[in-house]
């Protein structure tokens, strides 16, 4: 299987960012964020000290793209201009179908979860559209932001090799990663950092409670006013839902449904549900419904570590072989999420909804379950 032939028109957006190719005018913002020593404080060359390298790396890049020799994308956050760091694959081995990860953030941008939602995009993007089957990376085992960056997608630390570079005279070592196409599987993806490797980068996971129901009330009447064009029903109208509801919702006493839940310490930052049919034709699927995670959690893996938990439970029921979701046309990060854990679309309803953006199409999607890992 061959590889795209040229990247040099590849745009990749997500909640928060557009990924897009470099152009000439971004060789100032390159030299900010290259010149800094913190940034490239692991990096295998040492800080730049000229507009000039900034000028290179853009016509390299440019010109790579153009003859899909790699493809590396300038990090923009959406509504703005500036670029913040860009993210790359290059490497690539067509028979193998192998490519390289390299990545870099300015420091002002560091702690927002933007390259985790790049990386996510960018892999997904390796994947799906140019069937890679393995993507490698090599930083230097010092670098724990990188790290975790890695392990938050799902790499393994594969091998060490000691004493590999030598930067400015300081001689380093070298920690290899790997990430197969069968480990973006969701059932591979916990969301969690590996023991050994630091504290937990993602929101615990749990099934929501009767108890839960308060919190789940607040954060879904945020999630129907922050993002009208993916939801059905309104704040209006879910407001008016007595609490009976909301505990049905999430906590059915009879199984109809059930409810995860993503927490940053006690605060529900996230969740998804599952709608269970009793009807004989239809008891063998199971809906998913209601996906979110607050914006300031985006980037952190809890939607993946969500949408695993709601599989992994309808596995487990007795029966079920099929899970059915919606999502509203042109939300390519959720599409993306779906599609990496298996799911394939089979329709789509035009003027599926009105919002005050106006008329909404839905697609259809479906997995079945007989193809989990």
């Amino acid at each position: 299987m061959t590889l795209m032939p040229a990247f040099d028109r590849v745009t990749l957006d997500t909640a928060r960012l557009q990924l897009r190719p470099l152009v000439p005018a971004d060789a100032a913002a390159l030299l900010a964020i290259h010149a800094d020593a913190e940034v490239m404080r692991y990096s295998n060359t040492p800080p730049w000290t000229s507009v000039d390298q900034a000028q290179a790396l853009i016509d390299r890049d440019l010109k790579g793209m153009a003859t899909g020799r790699h493809l590396c994308l300038g990090i923009v956050p959406a509504g703005e201009g500036s670029v913040v760091g860009t993210c790359t694959l290059f490497g690539l081995d067509r028979i193998s179908r192998r490519a390289e990860l390299g990545f870099a953030l300015g420091r002002f941008a560091w702690g927002r979860g933007w390259m985790n939602e790049a990386l996510t995009a960018l892999a997904a993007f390796g994947f799906e559209h140019m069937q890679l089957n393995r993507l490698e990376a090599d930083i230097d085992p010092r670098n724990r932001a990188s790290a975790r960056t890695l392990l938050r997608l799902g790499f393994r630390q594969e091998g060490l090799l000691r004493e590999r570079w030598i930067v400015d005279g300081e001689v380093s070592d070298t920690a290899f990663y790997g990430l197969l196409r069968s480990d973006w599987a969701p059932s591979r993806f916990t969301g969690r950092v590996p023991d050994g490797h630091g504290a937990s980068v993602s929101p615990r996971i749990a099934r929501l409670t009767a108890g839960h129901a308060p919190a789940y009330r607040s954060l879904m009447l945020h999630a129907y006013a922050q993002a009208a064009d993916a939801f059905t029903s309104t704040p209006q109208e879910r407001a008016a839902e007595p609490d009976t509801w909301w505990v049905r919702r999430i906590a059915d006493p009879q199984g109809g449904s059930v409810a995860f839940g993503a927490f940053s310490g006690d605060e529900l930052v996230g969740s998804v549900a599952l709608e269970f049919s009793d009807k004989p034709k239809t008891r063998h699927k199971v809906h998913l419904i209601g996906m979110f995670v607050r914006a300031e959690h985006r980037g952190t893996g809890a939607g993946r570590a969500l949408v695993a938990a709601a599989l992994e439970h309808a596995q487990s029921r007795a029966g079920v072989r099929a899970v059915t979701l919606t999502v509203t046309a042109g939300n390519e990060p959720a599409l993306a999420l779906y599609r990496a854990f298996g799911f394939q679309l089979f329709g789509t309803e035009p003027m599926a909804i009105l919002t005050p953006s106006g008329f909404q199409s839905k697609l259809h999607l479906w997995k079945a379950l007989d193809d989990c890992p």
